[in-house]
């Protein structure tokens, strides 16, 4: 599991609490996001059972393996292979795969939960469809917003207090994610919540071994400075103790020579800190690159589920445009054979007429 994945949905499992305490909980696409973890959490917070399916069997597989608890099953499968009304809280972690929201509704007898991350949804066109579409199923529809926080806590230790954030240095970060708790009625959860998660470092490859390059020429251009110092040092000392010297030119053409030879130190020197200076332009660049290559292919990302989303929607309309055909097409035939049937008794009629005049 990434650290991605723990800083973004145990937050909200603690958020939601009053809905997951006591819960039969269904879980969607948690073994794609945290391989298990996340029922885990589920379970900690206070779920009464959780049930974590996958139509994946490999990831199935690996997650019955890490998790041993009698308040949580891994079931290969689909979300409508459950009964209606089996479950108290339906939990769907993204917009991976489509999803039917009128089989989510019947599985739950509460509340629904569509956490999707911000760069799923394809910008506010994205957002306002989503939320058109669960409103059709739902009575209650109602959007949190997840935000990540860098703060220090401080506190008197004896005197507890509200939690009070100040903003006067930095404005609040865009929304990261959405949740979307949908039901017959609002899940009466208020307030702000700040979750302390812990310290995890998460770099992209190449960037980190960037950096560690980086490290390591720094160190060996410090090494070569302080044996540059030290050579120095001994020089002076040197030159310090042969003062009463008397071949003078001997000892102008020794200093001149010593001088050369501390001009290439540092000239050395320098050239160490150039190469240092390089190699955190270098860095700078490589992570500017990967910003750039991950903002790129959010994007993509982003609209690349959208439009799948989209695809799928259309699919099930069209269906739907089929089935009326098809009865239309139906009625048309039963409707051409009764006309034919009338026409054959009006015909037996108007034959059978003239033979009662005669």
């Amino acid at each position: 599991m990434s650290a991605a994945a723990l800083r973004e949905i145990l937050p909200r499992i603690a958020f939601l609490r009053p809905l997951v305490e006591g819960a039969r909980v269904l879980e969607i696409g948690g073994l794609a996001r945290t391989g298990g973890r996340s029922a885990e959490w589920f379970a900690q917070v206070g779920a009464r059972s959780v049930v974590s399916v996958d139509a994946d069997p490999a990831r199935v597989a690996a997650a019955r393996a890490s998790i041993a608890s009698a308040r949580i099953r891994i079931v290969e499968g689909r979300p409508a292979d459950f009964p209606p009304a089996s479950f108290d809280l339906v939990w769907v972690h993204d917009l991976e795969s489509p999803h039917s929201f009128g089989e989510l509704a019947e599985r739950s007898t509460g509340h629904v939960v569509l956490s999707v991350d911000a760069d799923q949804l394809g910008g506010e066109a994205g957002y306002r469809a989503l939320v058109d579409d669960l409103a059709r199923v739902f009575a209650s529809v109602e959007v949190a917003t997840q935000r990540p926080l860098v703060a220090s806590v401080l506190s008197f230790g004896d005197r507890a207090g509200p939690l009070l954030a100040d903003p006067s240095f930095e404005p609040p970060p865009a929304a990261q994610a959405y949740l979307f708790i949908c039901g017959g009625r609002s899940c009466q959860v208020a307030g702000q919540v700040v979750v302390p998660l812990p310290v995890e470092a998460e770099a992209d490859p190449e960037i980190a071994e960037a950096l560690a390059e980086s490290e390591r020429e720094r160190a060996r251009l410090e090494e070569k400075l302080r044996e540059a110092r030290l050579t120095i040092e001994s020089l002076r000392a040197e030159l310090a103790r042969n003062e009463g010297i008397a071949d003078w030119d001997a000892e102008a053409r020794r200093v001149e020579a010593l001088e050369r030879r501390l001009r290439e130190l540092r000239e050395r020197e320098e050239l160490a800190l150039r190469r240092a200076q390089e190699a955190e332009a270098r860095v700078r660049e490589l992570e500017r690159r990967a910003e750039s290559w991950q903002s790129s292919r959010a994007e993509l990302l982003a609209a690349l589920r959208f439009e799948r989303f989209r695809a799928e929607r259309a699919r099930r309309d069209a269906e739907g445009v089929f089935d009326a055909v098809a009865e239309r097409d139906r009625l048309l035939e039963e409707w051409k054979s009764r006309a034919l049937r009338a026409e054959r008794r009006l015909d037996d009629l108007e034959g059978s007429g003239p033979k009662r005049e005669t």
